[in-house]
């Protein structure tokens, strides 16, 4: 962005008071607010183990209380 300034001729200097200089900086912290928020969900969202219906755990890891088909005929 500031090649860009340096490089175009029809764009001004921005002082601190002018409007044009709020807004931007306004739209610019907001938009940090929202890339920091993102971040921390992100990050959340990776260091926090899936959550899954005890039904599930106990399927998957076989020691669930009741048997299989396949078990009861075997017994």
């Amino acid at each position: 962005m500031a090649d860009q300034a340096r490089i175009r001729q029809d764009l001004g200097l921005l002082r601190p008071g002018d409007e044009i200089a709020l807004d931007l900086r306004t739209l610019t912290a907001r938009r940090l607010d929202l890339v920091n928020d993102r971040t921390r969900q992100t990050r959340q969202s990776t260091t926090r183990p899936a959550r899954r219906p005890p039904s599930a755990t106990a399927a998957t890891s076989g020691s669930g209380s009741g048997s299989s088909p396949a078990q009861t005929d075997r017994a």
